[in-house]
């Protein structure tokens, strides 16, 4: 039969015969869902009646429409409820007193049932009485439970799970002295500092303090406090009591049955708000957190003598909430009365907490508590000037916060704060990225334990004083940095002071040399010339080492052929050994030795590799030339040490060069058989003003190394395997090494 709706329309009935006609008709023209809500007496009824069962049973299996039934099942109608549910969808709700039918969401059928009165019926297809009711059943259906578990708990003889909220004072203490009332076992309360008074100056305490007579254990958790002691002393009377520090939450439960927990309240006022439950996994939550919290908190007896001696036991709490440590950062800073302590793990945290508002509260601190603060933190450019009012004399307490900046070496992953030598606050950074401490910190760990602050506080008394002894030394450095700058700029004027004197004495005593035929007054030319020709180079090597300590040493780089520029210079070595005239041109090496003429019993030979021969290499020729003949001469030096009187062996200098293919490397290599390189020289040949000669000055072989290593190479000796003499090397490499060329190093 095909339903065509009317216009809007209401009819009532006044007979429970024609109720039952108005349902049976409803039934035929259904074809998407039936929504029947009915209380424990009409659902037995109504299934009482076959045509509307058969109704309700075609619904299912011959048009495939939803049906939902919502009643109240009980032992009385548990049997009719079977009957009917393999074709509908059943659930229980207690106390359910509504009788009413919404069909395809645009017919509403409503009954009304009375002891002394025919049953009163409501018929209507208005769309807002129809959503109305829609929207009620709706609601009703999402609180109930499935007819399949209603059935177990009836046949088990369970009580209905539902959780439930409670609102007023009176309502929430008639249903607490109900559960009073109810309980057998034990009754298990956790409240904050407020609890206490509660229970004691309120209706509920002559019931509550009974329990005990009837075998009920009580316990109770509370933080216990000087002002809410009295009230805690009265409750220990009669009930386990614990003390457990910044509880919160305020909650009960029965015989671990049942649960509630009410909003905060004032002292001696029940909460307004209660919420009720006895679902079981919930409830068993409930209880496994109250026996985490008694079996961590204090027995009362302990506190209360704490507070009567005035002395704190020791804990120490991990905190994971990051709200929860910004919270107590706050709290800490306001109950500080002598000092505050805090060391930042990055220069990040520091501004975080400017950010948060801490700062204030510091100074806050400082001028109603008159409290000493001092911080220790890496600095950047916006901490530095955030924290310069601090050093100003014109801010008020200028003397009362301290900053210190922490250098790298120095930084933790942690930050912490102590107050009063009594707490600490150590916080782990999680995130240093982040622009709230709340994203950016992991746990923390927050105690009073006379040790743990106390360790804390000498590790911060050790961070302060290192900081100090850094501000020193900085400035310190700074004082020897404009020293050094001075004397550089000091050296390198009176060199070129001195060059210039020397020019002409050197041009003009070669030219007396050429022209004079009288042999002592070329002896003491010769004199004059080489003493000249010492202090040149000597300056030449002062002025390059200023060069290289101020940066400034350049490169004028070009393509030479290697091999042609080392063969040139050891033919010219060896040219002035024959004509023993090295005295005039090279016979003093770069350290300055002073030798009279003489034979020197050396002879100097080049042997480059067969695949160097032709190698072009780009380099700065002079630089290469004054690396290897200091080299050189330093060879010569030592084989005319070793010479003995009367002896006139000679002493091979060798002169190498070869190819690392590998590294794409030329090594040079001079070796000798001369005194070799002393002990007393290892691990600084190679610095400023290392020589074991008497009037060496130690500064070619430092020259040299900073030469070489401007090209991109190295430079390294030792002494041969043989016990004689020594060898000198060092690398170019073949490719222009960036950013080398003609470059300040």
């Amino acid at each position: 039969m095909k339903f065509t709706p009317p216009s809007e329309a209401t009819n009532a009935f006044h007979s429970s015969e024609m109720m039952g006609k108005d349902m049976v008709e409803t039934l035929t023209w259904v074809v998407d869902k039936f929504d029947a809500c009915l209380d424990h007496r009409e659902i037995s009824l109504l299934l009482a009646k076959g045509e509307i069962r058969k109704g309700l049973l075609k619904l299912n299996v011959g048009k495939n429409v939803r049906v939902r039934i919502l009643t109240e099942i009980t032992n009385e109608n548990v049997s009719e409820i079977n009957k009917i549910m393999p074709s509908a969808e059943i659930r229980h709700l207690d106390n359910i007193r509504s009788n009413f039918v919404v069909a395809d969401g645009r017919q509403y059928l409503g009954y009304a049932f009375s002891n002394i009165a025919q049953p009163q019926g409501l018929s209507t297809n208005t769309k807002a009485i129809v959503e109305a009711h829609q929207f009620l059943f709706e609601f009703l259906w999402n609180a109930s439970v499935p007819a399949e578990i209603r059935m177990v708990q009836l046949e088990k003889n369970l009580p209905v799970e539902k959780t439930e909220i409670l609102y007023g004072q009176e309502n929430i203490v008639k249903h607490f002295l109900l559960d009073l009332k109810y309980a057998k076992e034990r009754f298990d309360s956790c409240t904050d500092f407020t609890g206490p008074s509660l229970f004691v100056d309120s209706p509920i305490w002559s019931d509550y303090a009974e329990l005990p007579k009837r075998g009920i254990r009580l316990r109770f958790i509370t933080e216990i406090t000087r002002e809410n002691m009295k009230y805690c002393e009265k409750l220990l009377k009669v009930c386990e009591l614990r003390h457990l520090e910044k509880v919160k939450g305020n909650f009960g439960i029965i015989d671990g049955r049942s649960y509630g927990a009410g909003s905060s309240a004032k002292e001696g006022e029940a909460p307004v708000q209660l919420i009720r439950s006895n679902i079981r996994a919930y409830v068993e939550q409930q209880q496994y957190f109250f026996e985490t919290l008694w079996s961590k908190a204090l027995p009362a007896e302990r506190r209360i003598e704490q507070i009567q001696r005035g002395t704190d036991e020791d804990f120490i709490d991990t905190i994971k909430d990051p709200y929860e440590v910004q919270k107590l950062t706050y709290e800490l800073i306001k109950i500080s009365r002598v000092e505050i302590l805090i060391v930042f793990a990055t220069s990040n945290a520091f501004l975080r907490q400017v950010r948060a508002g801490s700062f204030k509260l510091l100074e806050q601190a400082a001028a109603d508590n008159g409290v000493n603060i001092r911080i220790l933190s890496p600095s950047n450019k916006k901490i530095l000037s955030f924290t310069q009012r601090y050093d100003k004399s014109t801010f008020k307490f200028h003397n009362q916060i301290k900053v210190r900046h922490l250098k790298e070496d120095l930084q933790t992953k942690i930050s912490l704060l102590l107050v009063d030598k009594k707490y600490s606050l150590a916080v782990e950074l999680n995130d240093d990225t982040k622009d709230r401490t709340v994203d950016a910190i992991g746990f923390s760990t927050y105690s009073n334990s006379k040790s743990t602050v106390l360790s804390y506080a000498s590790i911060f008394e050790t961070l302060w004083r290192q900081s100090e002894l850094y501000e020193r030394l900085e400035e310190l450095n700074e004082e020897l940095r404009l020293r050094d700058v001075a004397q550089r700029e000091f050296i390198n004027t009176a060199a070129h002071e001195l060059r210039t004197p020397i020019q002409p004495i050197l041009g003009l005593s070669e030219i007396v040399l050429k022209s004079n035929k009288d042999e002592d007054l070329k002896e003491y030319l010769t004199i004059i010339a080489r003493n000249a020709e010492r202090l040149h180079r000597l300056t030449n090597n002062i002025l390059d080492v200023t060069r290289i300590e101020g940066k400034i040493l350049r490169l004028d780089k070009g393509m030479v052929d290697l091999d042609n520029l080392i063969s040139s210079l050891v033919t010219e070595y060896q040219t002035s050994i024959e004509q023993k005239k090295i005295g005039k041109v090279r016979n003093k090496n770069d350290d300055g030795v002073n030798k009279e003429d003489k034979d020197l019993f050396s002879q100097i030979h080049y042997s480059p590799s067969a695949d160097v021969r032709s190698v072009m290499i780009e380099v700065d020729k002079d630089r290469i030339i004054q690396v290897l003949s200091n080299l050189i001469n330093n060879a010569l030096n030592a084989s005319n040490k070793r010479r003995i009187v009367g002896n006139d062996e000679i002493f091979p200098i060798k002169v190498s060069m070869k190819k690392d293919n590998s590294s794409e490397e030329i090594t040079i290599i001079v070796s000798d058989r001369g005194t070799g390189i002393d002990k007393s020289m290892n691990g600084k040949l190679f610095t400023k003003f290392a020589t074991t000669t008497d009037g060496g000055t130690g500064l070619g072989l430092y020259v040299s190394k900073n030469l070489v290593e401007a090209h991109g190479g190295k430079i390294w000796a030792f002494n041969n395997s043989n016990g004689r003499g020594a060898t000198f090397c060092f690398t170019l490499p073949l490719k222009t090494v960036a950013g080398r060329l003609s470059s300040e190093i």
